[in-house]
């Protein structure tokens, strides 16, 4: 089956493509006009059908990501999750959990890409790969569904700015590799051995969803991993300058936040960081009214003119929003946005306000020990805000946005700004307090 490659030199080429063929890769070929859309690299997705090489690529690229200083610490090479039984040639890239097992990971954040793939006879199995490391590029190696069903991906968000490469082998050397690789699923699995070498599952499939395709078969097949690697170190250069975005050379827009007033949870001492509680309830007290319309007459005095507020969805924070607009005069309308709700701290929702420095502990020695409390981590939070941060620099151009959030998430907004890690939030950053207006300083 002849591959089109769609490689009309120059023609549509973005910065990506054109590094790409000036490097003069054997085994790749570009689909231009689907890498024509990619502005930036978030993330390094491979695809493809069974057999198609997937495995030796990742056990490659595991390897260079401690023995290549041009990749040590830089990229996040997330294991699968599986829930099926273990096979003979399941390798370090695998981790074997049960079902119980998977939806706990699914339910505290544990999962960086997850989904649901049809198998033989109709039969759905959930597949999932580990939360990547934040301030490192993921490189994620997925399945098939990431191409035939995209809109069943989650979190939707780990596609978007995602390099799609998808591994081509033909059909009939994919069925010799599988029966080289597991001959004991032929015997015991016939049914699932069918299915993947079926025409859903062929490995021209990949062909309308990826921005590369890799010839992995014949001639080419010496030089994939090579060439993967090299690709890999381009899809960097595109991601690191990204991901200086929060650099003053980089940012279009000046960005405020302000923590909300007084909320009836402060008076009462109590966490309420659940979107179950905090969205309906627990709204500003008469204080905090007033606390807001302290902020707008301080915005007002220093000459800030604002472009465009953003909320956190929470009840608290609309309410602050609304005391605020209607003092400083804005005309505009308040946008919700989920990315600046209240940090969730798990098990300590509805308890005492002191069991928020248990978690505070915890941050400072590792992020990822929040999820034993069933804790939305430090890099969770860091994570949503570089999104909308990212976003809001494509909508405004030249204006103040004013962020109307929480503490935790003020605090860990400034830290990405200052390049400060988000666990040392609360110690290296002040204390953001009620109806504290305070400018976002980036990286100089």
């Amino acid at each position: 089956m002849a591959i089109n490659t769609e490689t009309a030199r120059g023609q549509g080429e973005n910065k990506l493509a054109k590094a790409i063929r000036e490097a003069r890769m054997d085994s790749l070929r570009v689909r231009t006009r689907n890498l024509s859309q990619l502005d930036e690299v978030s993330s390094v997705i491979f695809v493809g059908s069974s057999a198609s090489g997937k495995s030796t690529i990742q056990k490659a690229v595991i390897d260079a990501s401690t023995q290549d200083a041009h990749f040590a610490g830089k990229i996040s090479v997330p294991r699968r999750v599986i829930t099926r039984p273990l096979r003979s040639d399941d390798g370090h890239e695998v981790f074997h959990s049960s079902s119980e097992e998977f939806k706990t990971l699914l339910q505290d954040g544990g999962l960086g890409l997850y989904g649901i793939k049809t198998m033989e006879g109709g039969r759905t199995e959930p597949f999932g790969l580990e939360k990547p490391t934040l301030g490192k590029l993921p490189i994620f190696f997925a399945n098939n569904v990431i191409v035939k069903n995209p809109a069943s991906i989650q979190p939707s968000s780990v596609l978007e700015n995602a390099l799609v490469v998808g591994l081509y082998t033909p059909d009939k050397e994919r069925e010799r590799r599988l029966q080289r690789r597991s001959p004991d699923l032929f015997i015991k699995s016939p049914e699932e051995v069918a299915f993947r070498l079926s025409k859903d599952e062929r490995s021209a499939i990949i062909f309308p969803g990826a921005h590369i395709i890799v010839k992995n078969f014949g001639r080419y097949e010496e030089r994939v991993v090579p060439d993967m690697l090299l690709l890999i170190k381009l899809a960097m250069d595109s991601w690191q300058e990204n991901s200086s975005l929060f650099s003053s050379e980089r940012l279009r827009n000046r960005y405020l936040v302000l923590r909300h007033g007084e909320s009836v949870a402060n008076e009462q001492g109590v966490i309420i960081s659940s979107p179950l509680n905090g969205i309906e309830d627990f709204g500003i007290t008469s204080k905090g009214r007033e606390q807001m319309k302290q902020a707008a007459k301080v915005a007002k005095s220093n000459g800030i003119h604002i472009g465009a507020i953003y909320a956190s969805p929470f009840q608290r924070c609309r309410e602050s929003a609304s005391e605020f607009r209607q003092e400083y005069g804005y005309d505009g309308s308040v946008v919700p946005k989920f990315e600046l709700q209240e940090r969730d701290f798990g098990q300590f929702e509805g308890t005492k306000k002191s069991n928020y420095q248990i978690v505070y502990d915890a941050d400072q020695k590792d992020p990822e020990l929040a999820r034993g409390f069933h804790a939305e981590t430090t890099d969770d939070v860091a994570r949503r805000i570089s999104l909308l941060i990212k976003e809001l620099e494509k909508v405004h151009h030249g204006e103040t946005v004013l962020l109307i959030t929480h503490a935790d998430v003020g605090e860990i907004a400034q830290a990405i700004f200052k390049g400060v890690p988000s666990g040392a939030h609360r110690i290296s950053i002040p204390k953001l307090l009620n109806g504290e207006l305070r400018e976002l300083s980036p990286v100089s």
